[in-house]
């Protein structure tokens, strides 16, 4: 009776292991254009949404107040694999959506390059930021 005990290794792709850490960070993940997505998966690129704060909301003369979660902000979207953007291995691009966000995710590249050992540019995509998109009929 052979008593040795194989060994087997886990390894995450790097999706899943990006998708995490930026859990973890608090920001939410979505498609490269800004569809939420609702769990890890592999995936060649992680959109990236900064939570906002609630609004409230004032109904019936003001004696009833109610918080609406407004929409997202889609940061942008890291590559991990993409011919078009020179992206593969450990050489990463992050597409930014909007200048205000420079700051933002110049400080997340920082903790990602130390964390996962690699390269990662910085593009500058669009001017403005804008919010995720919705899907009304998708059902995750």
């Amino acid at each position: 009776m052979n008593t040795a005990i194989s060994h087997v290794d886990l390894q995450e792709h790097v999706s899943i292991k990006v998708g995490k850490f930026l859990i973890k960070k608090g920001f939410d993940l979505s498609s490269n254009d800004g569809f939420a997505e609702p769990s890890l998966k592999v995936t060649e690129s992680i959109g990236i949404l900064q939570k906002v704060a609630p609004i409230p909301r004032t109904y019936f003369f003001g004696l009833i107040t109610i918080m609406k979660q407004p929409r997202r902000r889609f940061l942008g979207t890291i590559w991990f694999k993409d011919a078009e953007n020179s992206a593969a291995g450990t050489n990463w691009i992050i597409s930014l959506r909007g200048r205000e966000n420079l700051d933002l995710i110049k400080q997340l590249a920082g903790e990602m390059t130390s964390a996962f050992n690699v390269q990662i540019r910085i593009r500058l995509i669009s001017e403005h930021s804008r919010s995720e998109y919705f899907n009304p009929g998708y059902i995750g």
